[in-house]
Order: structure tokens, then C-alpha cells, then sequence
């Protein structure tokens, strides 16, 4: 599986992009916005780690750039800022029915993040894509 992290925080990126590569994922990573929305809109990735926070492009806009582009990639997204207010305006918002879910960290402290391997909630979000197609 093709991993794509969009992450400012160079030790919080560098922890996942290790922690994943040691779960076998094959993983690609940027602290880039623009960078970011230019590899998920060109690459074949199976899932995008973003931050809502980054530089020169936001992770919102990237969110309804690929969304928009009919890419079809599951999404965690990291966030500092006020999950309510993410939640609806940066998932619900742009139509993200797909999206694995929302993670939380506080600011700066990016010690206190425990890398757990993504696969259940990846083949739960791969069952309820499936029933909600049959239907």
C-alpha cells in the first residue's frame, strides 16, 4: 500500500514515514502544501496523512482539490486546531464520506503521537464502501 504524508512538523513526518516503512507501507512524504497537492493529485496512493495546517497550500484546499479531481484516497487528517470546527468544515464539508477518520495531537507535543498500524480501520473503511455500494 502507497502512502502519502503531508505533514509540516519534520519529526512528527519523519515518525510516520519510519513507523509506516516498518509496517511495509511504501510511503512518500512532504512538509509542503503545494508540494503535497502536485504528488496526491499525480501519485497512486492508497491513503494521505495531512495536516490542515501548512505552508503555501492548506490541508482544506487540498482535501477539495483531490476530492474535486476524483481522486478516490482515503484520508487521516492531523489537526492543532478545533476538531468540532474541523470536523465539519474540513471533512463533511468537501464530501469526504470516505475518509478514515480524524486524528487529534496537541500542538508541540508530537512525542505524545503513537503510530498504530492503520490496516483495520483501512479494510473496515474498504467493508462499509462495499456495503454502502450494494445497496
Amino acid at each position: 500500500m502507497k502512502v502519502l504524508i503531508i505533514e509540516d512538523s519534520v519529526s512528527l513526518r519523519r515518525s510516520l514515514r519510519v513507523g509506516l516503512s516498518n509496517l511495509g507501507f511504501t510511503v512518500d512524504d512532504t512538509g509542503d502544501g503545494s508540494e503535497g497537492l502536485s504528488m496526491a493529485l499525480s501519485g497512486d496512493y492508497s491513503l494521505l496523512i495531512l495536516d490542515l495546517m501548512l505552508p503555501s497550500v492548506d490541508g482544506t484546499s487540498i482535501l477539495k482539490a483531490i476530492r474535486q479531481a476524483g481522486k478516490d484516497i482515503r484520508v487521516l487528517i492531523l489537526s492543532a486546531k478545533d476538531l468540532t470546527e474541523d470536523k465539519v468544515d474540513g471533512l463533511l464539508g468537501v464530501g469526504t464520506t470516505s475518509s478514515l477518520g480524524l486524528l487529534d495531537r496537541d500542538d508541540g507535543i508530537d512525542s505524545g503521537f503513537q503510530l498504530i498500524d492503520p490496516r483495520p480501520q483501512i479494510d473496515a473503511s474498504d467493508h462499509r464502501q462495499g456495503a454502502a455500494q450494494a445497496e
